[in-house]
């Protein structure tokens, strides 16, 4: 948490007698509240709750933004991570004069909004956030999460008490959560990279969803509403392409420009494709000189080299661009820290971590990110595969004999066949691992006897109470709910955080979601270019090489890196791995050879040796220990 918030700290906590006080810490500038108590003096009261706070500073730098935050009255605290970017809107609903207003930013904003307007004020929201707002009157707490889940919310609760935290290692730090896996969510972690939220791979830990809100009262009662969700069933038939990508523009031009709202250097990651490219050009209308980083690999990692394309995008515009050579060395030695990062087991490498390291290095605290254009604008193969996954249906009853058949790609090809509706497609396109490899990576004890269906179970959290207008609207909601909102935001929040560097997602902004929901697959894919809206956008904005580059990704050269320096990892973390008694060796030892042998992608087993750090650095001892006081 130090990392989250290393410019001051704050705490709020309800004392034997049954006062409030509020306390500074260590970390807390000097000359902030000298009033306040020092937190190390209350070190053996017995406190009956407290809130503790940990304070990156983007709006207002100044002492009047620390936190937690009290209202006029005295009555209710608030500790609140991430921005509102149409703060000053809602200052205006609220209708209080700005006089009144003891601070000039969002913080205090959210906490009258909630007094005006009680729960219903996050529907008003429009920005990344998780914030807690304390009655200490009641002793009763209203949480609430973003639309999409851009900002982490996890909690832990029973008969004595309730937890919460903008990650799971503070939770377990504390001493009173769990740190044994959960065998569902760990299996879905194995799955999917990360567990389809509320679920987690610890026991006992749950994630509060994107769009909810929830309020736990002083005796342990929680009532959880879900005040927004992906839209869906939207689409407008009577729109032409030109009304799209001008719809479209409008949209992402507002949403960038929110997100430049900082009194802090703001960059951008700019890599050489088309989404991160027109987040930056049109950044760069706004600041002028932004900075744009590229990452840069040697030969044998070339293939995920975007540097020509995003040198050319970044010469049509005042942008100052930064490209960071990537070496091995560089970061392999932060290998333990992705893993305490990502804080369940994935089968890929941190380039989000990386690429926030030079951030950091040059002192900025913003970077903005083109996460969310595939997802909203058709960016991956199965928008189109969708049509010939349909025509596949009467082929189900066959499923049987491709599984059978053996191979990776039999396994897949039966799974997609077995799918009966578009969002169960979806899932079956995004596993790793399948039911069968599950149930014999684990021993039974473990993972019990009971059929694994993981995804009809990520079916019934998400999609069964959903209408669709028909199978690509299916998709985009799974990819924006199961993918963006579980797997994306949550990696680039936890590795940007490490670094003390905030993300803002423009092409994730709720505007530009409702207004993608809008708009026919006809027009989407039209004549079957995906991502056919942002190219038109993008045309005369970035460079053409940049439209036309094939799609690369944003990533690390694993493989290339697993056959060299990461080697000797590897190898010993498979041993220790078969060594888990809850482990069937037999299964992990044939996992690899089927990988060196080429039928397995290298990420099978990097998914297994992230497996085995997890466990050791997470189960074999007390969290507490590992990652000390939150």
């Amino acid at each position: 948490m130090r990392r989250r918030g290393p410019d001051d700290e704050g705490y709020v906590v309800g004392m034997p007698d049954g006062s409030v006080r509020d306390c500074i810490g260590p970390s807390t500038p000097r000359g902030v509240h000298p009033d306040f108590v020092q937190i190390e003096d209350l070190a053996n009261e017995p406190l009956s709750f407290g809130l503790a706070h940990r304070r990156l500073s983007i709006i207002d730098l100044s002492a009047a933004g620390h936190q937690p935050m009290a209202d006029p009255s005295g009555r209710y605290r608030i500790t609140y991570n991430g921005e509102l970017y149409n703060f000053r809107e809602i200052r205006r609903d609220i209708g209080d004069s700005e006089s009144s207003y003891r601070s000039a930013g969002d913080t205090e904003t959210i906490l009258r909004a909630y007094l005006k307007w009680g729960p219903g004020c996050v529907e008003r929201f429009n920005g990344d956030f998780a914030f807690v707002i304390l009655d200490t009157r009641d002793r009763s707490l209203f949480c609430a999460r973003d639309h999409v889940g851009i900002k982490p919310f996890y909690y832990s609760h029973d008969q004595e008490r309730f937890l919460f935290g903008s990650d799971m290692k503070t939770l377990m730090a504390s001493g009173f959560t769990s740190h044994r896996p959960d065998p569902a969510g760990l299996a879905s972690a194995m799955t999917f990279g990360i567990a389809p939220r509320p679920l987690t791979a610890f026991e006992g830990i749950r994630a509060l969803e994107a769009g909810c809100w929830m309020h736990v009262t002083s005796d342990g009662r929680i009532r959880e509403h879900r005040y927004w969700e992906i839209p869906t069933n939207r689409r407008d038939h009577t729109m032409s392409p030109s009304e799209a990508v001008e719809m479209s523009r409008g949209a992402i031009e507002t949403a960038v420009q929110r997100r430049l709202l900082a009194d802090v250097p703001v960059a951008t990651f700019l890599s050489g494709g088309v989404d991160s490219g027109i987040v930056t050009a049109m950044a760069s209308r706004h600041v002028n000189g932004i900075l744009g980083y590229t990452l840069s690999f040697d030969v044998e990692a070339s293939r995920f080299d975007e540097v020509a394309e995003a040198e050319a995008t970044a010469a049509m515009h005042p942008i100052t661009h930064r490209i960071e050579r990537i070496r091995p060395e560089d970061c392999l030695d932060d290998v333990m820290e992705w893993i305490d990062g990502y804080e369940e087991p994935y089968y890929e490498i941190a380039s989000n971590h990386v690429i926030a390291s030079c951030v950091h290095r040059d002192g900025v605290k913003v970077a903005l990110n083109g996460l969310g254009g595939d997802e909203n604008f058709a960016g991956y193969n199965y928008y189109s595969m969708a049509k010939k996954w349909r025509r596949t249906r009467p082929l189900a009853p066959l499923a049987r004999i491709f599984r059978n058949l053996g191979g990776r790609r039999g396994q897949r090809i039966a799974e997609i066949l077995k799918a009966s509706s578009s969002d169960r497609f979806h899932s079956a396109m995004h596993r790793s691992l399948f039911d069968a490899d599950i149930h014999r990576l684990f021993t039974r004890d473990f993972i019990g006897t009971a059929p694994i269906d993981i995804v009809e179970s990520t079916f019934e959290a998400y999609a069964r109470d959903r209408e669709f207008a028909d199978d690509f609207d299916a998709i985009r909601f799974m990819d924006l709910k199961n993918y963006v909102g579980n797997h994306h935001v949550t990696r680039v929040d936890q590795f940007l955080m490490l670094k003390s560097v905030e993300g803002r997602f423009p092409l994730l902004d709720i505007e530009v979601l409702e207004a993608a929901a809008r708009i026919p697959p006809e027009i989407a894919l039209r004549e079957g270019e995906s991502k056919w809206i942002l190219k038109q956008i993008g045309d005369g904005l970035i460079a053409n090489s940049a439209i036309r580059m094939k799609k690369k990704g944003f990533g690390l050269p694993l493989g290339a890196w697993m056959r060299g320096p990461l080697g000797a990892l590897v190898d010993e973390s498979i041993e220790s791995l078969k060594r888990r008694p809850f482990i069937n060796s037999d299964t992990v030892e044939s996992m690899r050879r089927r990988q060196l042998h080429g039928r397995l992608p290298h990420q099978s087993t990097w998914h297994l040796v992230s497996l085995e750090l997890w466990l050791q650095r997470f189960v074999d001892r007390p969290p507490e220990d590992t990652f000390g006081t939150p």
